[in-house]
């Protein structure tokens, strides 16, 4: 790799790696280059519905001492055998690793959910995983089975690196929900109701007040 001199500002040098895995496969990217923040080592691993993903972050403050990674050797430990499993009915789009053009609507492979670990895979889901190490930021989109069928719009956050998406209940159901949010049929909707009416006396007509001073209880 070349050697590139620090911005003024600029103050650590930085290496990351970041990897995800759904039940079909994994895929991985790695940073290094100039940084912020402070010197030390980060090392985190997020779950978001049976999405797993992990980073190790290391900075440093010597001169081209971000070398401490192994960047070619930046996997998971490999994923369990899929063959093995019986699919349960549900097929989902899966996008592991793949650039934002080929994971656009229905052109993704399709894949055909199992249940594995005592963990039962009936949902689908559509989201982005996002490193940011050494000013730079790798955005990539993330499909497949999932755990739960009705999560609204949510994220797990990690020191540099955020996975964020939505699931949804039905084979092939995440061909987009990047920008829906969707709520559990478990939940009952919430509706608007109109204003109330205002309440006015009838000309000619007196308002009468019960004597309530001899009750006892009052709610």
């Amino acid at each position: 790799m070349k050697t590139v001199k620090c911005a003024p500002g600029v103050e650590v040098c930085t290496e990351a790696v970041g990897a995800v895995e759904t039940i079909h496969g994994q895929f991985s990217v790695a940073v290094r280059g100039c940084g912020s923040g402070i010197p030390g080592k980060n090392d985190r691993g997020l779950d978001l519905y049976g999405i797993l993903a992990f980073i190790q972050l290391q900075q440093c403050s010597q001169d081209r001492c971000n070398t401490k990674l192994n960047l070619t050797s930046r996997g998971l430990n490999p994923a369990g055998n899929e063959s093995a499993y019986q699919p349960n009915g549900v097929e989902c789009y899966s996008c592991v690793g793949l650039s934002r053009k080929e994971c656009q609507g229905r052109a993704p492979p399709v894949v055909s959910c199992y249940n594995a670990s005592d963990h039962f895979y009936k949902g689908c889901f559509d989201g982005n995983v996002t490193l940011t190490a050494a000013n730079v930021t790798v955005s990539l989109p993330v499909r497949g089975c999932v755990q739960d069928e009705f999560c609204t719009r949510d994220s797990a956050t990690g020191p540099g690196f955020t996975l964020s998406g939505s699931c949804c209940q039905g084979s092939r159901c995440n061909s987009d929900l990047r920008n829906k949010t969707y709520f559990s049929p478990q939940f009952p909707p919430l509706v608007l109701l109109p204003p109330p009416r205002s309440t006015t006396l009838a000309p000619n007509k007196s308002l009468v007040i019960p004597n309530i001073s001899d009750t006892s209880e009052m709610c």
